[in-house]
């Protein structure tokens, strides 16, 4: 996938560097954005911007960057003893192994990450090629882009963030195939969050995320590997009222009137 790049500042080592790494990212071809008339811009190419603040994505009006925003508000929430429906419905323990196998921006892997502890580990895979891009860097980069952000609780937990993000391993892969590869029983807990086929016009964020993620819809073959690669619990999230929960034989728990929902199959 064509991909320009800008750099914030062109003679910054540290950001080259990010660079070099970026463009060994599996699916991408990075190039130097090439000179515009003042004002203009190519409304037709991606282009990553590389900053000292981090790296983001835009296409037009379309803007994506990783940020550890949703998961930090959970885990400042699960610090303070208050329930996380992802957390208690997969069943998250520490010490666990997770498999996100649709890992997006990683904010569902980086709150289960921090709640299985140094014990535990979370791999993600993510198909696209974009959007892995931004998940690998912004997870290597995770302590540097986010130090000192915030005191008390939320500085406390952007720090154990920071620590969590280092035990998340990201692969760029297709989902059904990775699982395929796994022995029966290689992990604890396998979560699905697909693209939902429908996504909130207002959603800003969700609309420029579903811009560059697979379109492609979660597959009885990719649920099936699922359950046999997982001890205990396989997990999708979906808009309430989707009939992907009974497509793909997802039991669903009471779970008050939230407009999202888990779907959940237990494998103990």
């Amino acid at each position: 996938m064509k991909v320009y790049a800008r750099f914030s500042r062109p003679g910054d080592e540290r950001l080259r560097r990010r660079l070099e790494r970026l463009a060994a990212a599996p699916g991408l071809d990075l190039a130097p954005l090439p000179p515009l008339p003042r004002g203009e811009e190519d409304d037709a190419t991606p282009t990553l911007h590389i900053t000292r603040s981090g790296l983001y994505l835009t296409l037009g009006a379309a803007k994506l960057f990783f940020h550890p925003g949703m998961a930090l508000l959970r885990v400042m929430r699960a610090r303070r003893g208050e329930y996380d429906r992802f957390l208690s419905l997969a069943d998250v323990r520490s010490g666990d192994t997770v498999l996100d196998a649709t890992a997006g921006l990683g904010a569902d892997a980086l709150v289960a990450a921090w709640a299985v502890g140094e014990r535990g580990r979370v791999v993600g895979t993510e198909c696209a090629p974009l959007v892995f891009a931004l998940l690998r860097d912004g997870l290597e980069n995770f302590s540097t882009d986010w130090p000192g952000r915030g005191c008390g609780a939320k500085g406390e937990s952007l720090a154990e963030l920071g620590r969590a993000a280092e035990r998340v391993q990201a692969h760029r892969a297709e989902h059904t195939e990775f699982l395929r590869a796994l022995p029966d029983g290689a992990v604890d807990i396998v979560c699905f969050d697909p693209m939902f086929r429908s996504t909130v016009a207002e959603a800003a964020a969700m609309q420029a995320l579903k811009l560059w993620s697979s379109p492609v819809a979660l597959g009885a073959e990719a649920v099936a590997e699922a359950c046999r690669v997982a001890r205990r619990r396989v997990v999708l999230k979906e808009r309430r009222g989707s009939g992907e929960f009974a497509r793909l034989g997802f039991h669903l728990p009471a779970q008050g009137g939230s407009k999202v929902c888990y779907g959940v199959i237990k494998r103990d």
